[in-house]
């Protein structure tokens, strides 16, 4: 058989076939729904990946990045998981909850943070060998956390430098506000961005470059999946 007499058959074969074509009584037939169905949600995910990708998040509906209040999601750091900085002499953790300090050095002093003061904070740092002023300080930070006693500042990335610089540093509540991320390997971040690990500043402006050079945003393949 030529490809001609089976291109008759096929058509032939497709007209004997009532669900390729509306029933007598007008309603559509089975295969006629599912294709229409399947064009629909084609629609739909075109019109969502339309928006996504050319009208922006938050244009239609949604929020993008730069409409976030990152001080929402800042301001309640100490609720999943456990926490943990050094401090001269020993250590200071916060468990998962958020609900309980302990100061680790000689021994452990725990203390509940709902109801607590700096100044509690500090007894228990003298009586396990830990310098009480830098617990007392860093207990204070984490209290005004809990509080929402803070006031959240976006700057500018090119800004971030001269922003550090005149700011003064709270390395402790800057290492609980990490919560677990501290497994990076420095020689592989260095190797990454040619910046010195221990420089967090010239990090950040080096890792930002590095991954404007390395990586890049997969439209094709995010229209594909959106639709």
């Amino acid at each position: 058989m030529n490809r001609r007499a089976a291109l008759r058959r096929l058509t032939r074969d497709r007209a004997a076939d009532e669900s390729w074509h509306p029933a007598a009584d007008g309603r559509l037939g089975r295969r006629a729904w599912l294709k229409r169905a399947g064009a629909a949600t084609a629609g739909v995910g075109t019109a969502v990946a339309g928006n996504n990708v050319v009208l922006g998040y938050g244009v239609v509906s949604g929020t993008n990045l730069t409409q976030q209040s990152i001080g929402d999601i800042a301001s309640e750091p100490f609720l999943e998981l456990p926490r943990e900085a050094p401090v001269p002499g020993g250590r200071l953790r916060i468990d998962r909850g958020g609900d309980r300090l302990s100061v680790r050095g000689d021994g452990v002093r725990r203390l509940p943070l709902t109801g607590t003061t700096p100044a509690l904070a500090r007894e228990a740092a003298a009586a396990v060998a830990v310098d009480p002023d830098t617990v007392e300080t860093a207990v204070a930070d984490v209290l005004a956390l809990r509080r929402g006693d803070v006031r959240w500042e976006p700057v500018e990335f090119d800004a971030f430098r001269g922003t550090v610089a005149e700011g003064t540093p709270r390395p402790v509540a800057t290492g609980l506000l990490r919560a677990g991320y501290t497994d990076g390997d420095p020689e592989t971040v260095a190797a990454f961005t040619g910046a010195d690990p221990t420089d967090p500043v010239a990090t950040a402006y080096a890792l930002a470059g590095a991954f404007r050079e390395t990586t890049y945003y997969d439209v094709p393949r995010y229209v594909a999946g959106a639709i």
